[in-house]
C-alpha cells in the first residue's frame, strides 16, 4: 500500500490483481453467455433469425442450460465486483449509488437466467425490466462520480465519460417504447415467429435488445480503470 499526493490532498491508493481478474471474467461471461447459446441453436438447426429475443435462448434445451448457467455466473461475478469496488470506496456516496444500481443489474440477470420466459413469464419479465433499467442508471451515476472525482486528464477516469451512458439511456428508452407499441398493436402475439414476415415493431425492439446487450458490454469495458487502475479510498 502506498500514499500518493492528489489534487485535493492525500489519499490511499490501492492496486490489486483481483480487479483485473473480475473485470476480465465479467466481460468474457457476458459475451460467451449468449454467443454459446446461439452457436448451439445454429448447430442444431433451430436458428429462427434474424429476429429473436435474447430471452428466447433460455427457452429451448440444450442451449437453455448454457444461457441459464452463463446468466447466473455473470450475475455472481457482478455481485463480487460490487463488493470489491465498494470496499475500496466505502465513503463515496456517488459511487455507492452507482454500485447499488450495478448490484440491481446483477440481480436482474440472475432472475432472467433462473426463470425462463416461457415457463415463468412474470418473474422473467421482472428480471428483464430490472436488467434493462439498472445498468443505464449505473453507467450515468458512475460517469458522474468519475467526472467529479478525477481531473480531466486522469487515467483513472471512466473511458468515454458521459457519451456511452447517454447512448445507453436513449437506446433503452426507444427499446421500451418500441416494445410497448409492438404489444399494443399485436396484443395476441407472444412469439416473433407468429408474426411471419410482417414483424414490424417486433423487429425494432428485438434488434434494439441485442444492440443494448452489446452496449452493456461496452459500458462494463469502459469501467476498466475502476478495476485495473489504483483505486482510491477517502
Amino acid at each position: 500500500m502506498k500514499i500518493y499526493p492528489h489534487y485535493s490532498g492525500k489519499m490511499i491508493m490501492m492496486r490489486s490483481d483481483y480487479g483485473r481478474i473480475l473485470w476480465s471474467a465479467l466481460i468474457i461471461s457476458l459475451i460467451l453467455t449468449p454467443l454459446s447459446a446461439v452457436i448451439v441453436r445454429v448447430l442444431l438447426g433451430r436458428f429462427d433469425g434474424p429476429w429473436f429475443m435474447i430471452s428466447d435462448l433460455g427457452t429451448t434445451k440444450p442451449e437453455a442450460y448454457l444461457f441459464a448457467i452463463g446468466s447466473i455466473v455473470s450475475s455472481i461475478i457482478a455481485f463480487i465486483s460490487v463488493v470489491y469496488l465498494w470496499r475500496k470506496n466505502k465513503k463515496s456516496r456517488r459511487l455507492s449509488l452507482a454500485l447499488l444500481f450495478f448490484g440491481s443489474w446483477a440481480f436482474g440477470m440472475a432472475l432472467v437466467g433462473i426463470f425462463p420466459s416461457n415457463t415463468a413469464t412474470k418473474m422473467h419479465l421482472a428480471g428483464s425490466i430490472i436488467t434493462f433499467t439498472s445498468l443505464p442508471a449505473a453507467a450515468l451515476v458512475m460517469a458522474n462520480w468519475s467526472a467529479k472525482t478525477f481531473p480531466s486528464n486522469d487515467s483513472r477516469k471512466i473511458i468515454g465519460g458521459y457519451i456511452l451512458p447517454l447512448i445507453t439511456i436513449v437506446t433503452t428508452m426507444i427499446f421500451h417504447l418500441s416494445h410497448e407499441f409492438a404489444h399494443r398493436m399485436h396484443p395476441d402475439v407472444d412469439k416473433m415467429i407468429e408474426m411471419g414476415n410482417e414483424v414490424g415493431w417486433f423487429a425494432l425492439f428485438t434488434t434494439l435488445e441485442w444492440i443494448l446487450g452489446l452496449i452493456f458490454v461496452l459500458v462494463v469495458m469502459s469501467w476498466k480503470p475502476l478495476f485495473q487502475k489504483p483505486l482510491l479510498e477517502h
